[in-house]
């Protein structure tokens, strides 16, 4: 991953200072993240070269197959997991600057996951909050229920953000459709010999291509962030004073 110095070699204007200081500090929050990763990685590929690595420790059993790629498996469910987390942390921080169109599609706070018309009482809770506060408070309640089943929802999130991303997704859709895989089915598939569930093979190598795929993601969106300026100042501020 490139180095968080790399990033802020490109001066940002003193008016996103806020902002490209908080994608800076993420990327050294998620370095970490991802160097847990390829600690599991590598325990996995120890484990493989010497089943026995784990010698007489208490309840465990000594690996006879392919119990290493457990690990494996572990390494994209959190990989997944770390993906997931900076895109809701982009969302928290640029969707309340978003545009009507796109604010629309966000039920307010309390009201259920779908979008909705509400009458002036659901707005009796929040009488004591600016609208600003609301509209927060809305978009974190959106972004809690959100998920990412393939890269196109992940395009498509970021069009609603403001950022548009030209990187081939493939890699990275591969691993997003693998942890479905782990965490829904186990990571078994029917065989068309048995017609049974067996559990798939799984690569290290892929694994750390996955890794990679995710890093190259997450520091290219960064850059695109920083580099676009984004307006310090809340569009629903300047759009509810457009009347006044």
């Amino acid at each position: 991953m490139k180095s968080p110095d790399e990033i802020s070699a490109l001066p940002p204007d003193p008016s996103e200072h806020d902002l490209s200081a908080q994608l800076i500090v993420y990327l050294e929050h998620i370095n970490d993240n991802l160097r847990r990763t390829g600690w599991l990685i590598s325990v996995a590929d120890a484990i493989k070269t010497n089943p026995s690595i784990l010698g007489n420790s208490v309840g465990v059993i000594p690996a006879t197959g392919d119990e290493h790629e457990d690990l494996l498996r572990a390494a994209v469910i959190l990989t997944h997991a770390y993906l997931e987390d900076f895109l809701r942390m982009l969302g928290r921080t640029l969707l309340p600057l978003a545009s009507k169109e796109v604010l629309d599609e966000i039920p307010l706070t309390g009201t259920g996951r779908q979008a909705q018309k509400f009458f002036l009482g659901s707005l009796m809770r929040h009488l004591d909050k600016a609208v600003e506060q609301v509209v927060q408070e809305s978009a974190d309640e959106y972004l809690d229920n959100y998920t990412f089943n393939n890269g196109t929802q992940v395009m498509q999130f970021l069009a609603k953000l403001g950022i548009k991303v030209d990187s081939d997704l493939t890699t990275l859709n591969q691993m997003i459709q693998r942890r479905h895989s782990i965490a829904h089915r186990g990571d078994k598939v029917r065989s068309k010999i048995s017609e049974k569930y067996e559990m798939q093979p799984i690569s290290a190598l892929d694994v750390i291509d996955w890794v990679k795929a995710t890093n190259d993601f997450v520091n290219s969106v960064v850059r695109l962030v920083i580099e676009q300026k984004t307006p310090p100042e809340s569009y629903l501020r300047n759009y509810f004073k457009r009347d006044l």
